[in-house]
């Protein structure tokens, strides 16, 4: 299941990835998704299903800490995001006023922050 949006940087793109026949999804603003179907168990056996939550553009508003899907039995969640633009000082150096948490391979837990901008 992917979910595309856009924050106020950018693009951004959550796509929840369940463990294969046990790890089933379940969509809070699609409750009539089904994953991992018994019927459907053969590859290719159905196509694929868009749906686009976008009148006139405005989308779905979804608020920061907002449960928006959970699994039935654990998997992973994969987010992919344009970052903030970095800005160039005048001595030559590149500032942002977002950083990341998390550095590759840390483990992140429900909740935990993986970026913050900077109070100043």
């Amino acid at each position: 299941v992917v979910l595309e949006g856009q924050w106020k940087e950018g693009f951004v793109a959550i796509a929840a990835v369940g463990a294969t026949n046990v790890g089933s999804i379940k969509l809070l603003i699609e409750p009539e998704l089904r994953t991992n179907n018994p019927g459907s168990m053969a590859l290719h056996s159905q196509s694929y299903d868009e749906r686009v939550y976008e009148p006139e553009g405005t989308g779905m508003m979804v608020k920061k800490g907002q449960e928006i899907a959970g699994f039935k039995m654990g998997s992973t969640v994969v987010v992919v995001f344009e970052a903030p633009l970095s800005k160039a000082r005048g001595d030559g150096t590149v500032s942002s006023d977002f950083g990341f948490c998390v550095k590759a391979g840390d483990r992140i837990r429900v909740g935990e922050a993986i970026g913050r901008w900077s109070q100043s």
